[in-house]
């Protein structure tokens, strides 16, 4: 039988955190975030950790990267298995909770992710150099090739390295867990008012303030607006580009949009052949009776 895994998942704004942070009480349960952005130290506001609400509950892949770093999807991957086998290895629940459609299904699909992706500037900066250049480079980093190997090859060759050099991440393969999966929903009505509230609760909790903080830290400008939503529009009106009313009401905007394509890839994994349980915000007492049962009938 294979180790279970919960899966709560569902567009912003519906209430996630909260009823994954009850499950993991009820269950025994440790929280792993499926969420690009709360990866980040400092993205506090704007991300919406609300680790208030997880209370004593463990938690995983939180504040684990330093802004301004990029984070791949790889990563993701490799840190979320490696916090479900610590938490299985202590006889607690994993509970993958989050919206990030990409990271979840990278997980619960085991995707094979390449290694080394190609690094295009990289190779355009080596096609310059003769033949002779690239094999004394590659004998300077260690490199082993052919002495038949094409220059464009022993650019590969190196190119792969210059990754192994790099990474952190050990080799890892793809392990086998029991996914349940349950989907949380509201109606659109419902969604846009909680997006509405919730973004000028942010403002009151100090999201500009933190992004004036971050900036004034020396973080850049062009990486904070590369991180989307909050800290794009917010950044925009720090720096003078909009004003404070179409920051509100394009933030406001993007929220909404992005929480339509959120909706739209979770029908596309559903497609894909996923079975998606899924409930309404409001009937937090009908999940609660199907989750017992499930878990019931599995330890039976």
């Amino acid at each position: 039988m294979l180790p279970k895994v919960l899966v709560v998942l569902g567009p912003t704004a519906v209430g996630k955190t909260a009823l994954a942070a009850a499950y993991a009480h009820r269950y025994g349960g440790e929280i792993i975030s499926a969420d690009s952005r709360q990866v980040y130290r400092k993205l506090n506001v704007g991300t919406g950790k609300d680790l208030n609400q997880l209370g004593n509950i463990k938690y995983h892949l939180i504040d684990i990267v330093e802004p301004g770093n990029r984070f791949s999807l790889k990563q993701f991957q490799y840190h979320a298995y490696k916090a479900i086998q610590e938490i299985l290895s202590r006889n607690k629940i994993p509970i993958i909770c989050g919206g990030t459609g990409l990271y979840l299904e990278a997980v619960v699909q085991g995707y094979k992710i390449p290694a080394v992706k190609p690094d295009f500037s990289f190779r355009n900066n080596l096609e310059n150099k003769s033949l002779e250049e690239i094999r004394k480079i590659a004998d300077n980093l260690q490199v082993e090739y052919d002495q038949g190997s094409s220059k464009r090859r022993i650019i590969r060759y190196i190119e792969i390295k210059k990754y192994q050099h790099n990474s952190e991440l050990p080799p890892y393969t793809i392990p086998q867990y029991d996914y349940l999966i349950i989907g949380i929903t509201a109606p659109r009505s419902v969604q846009k008012k909680n997006i509405r509230k919730r973004l000028e609760q942010r403002f009151e909790q100090g999201m500009i303030e933190e992004v004036r903080d971050l900036i004034d830290q020396g973080l850049s400008i062009d990486w904070l607006t590369s991180i989307g939503l909050e800290y794009k529009w917010v950044t925009l009106y720090i720096t003078d580009r909009i004003s404070y009313k179409e920051m509100t009401r394009e933030l406001s905007r993007a929220i909404i949009s992005f929480s339509k394509r959120q909706n739209s890839w979770f029908r596309r994994m559903e497609r894909k052949g996923y079975k998606i349980h899924w409930f309404e915000q409001k009937n937090e007492h009908l999940l609660l009776r199907f989750l017992d049962r499930y878990f019931k009938s599995k330890n039976e």
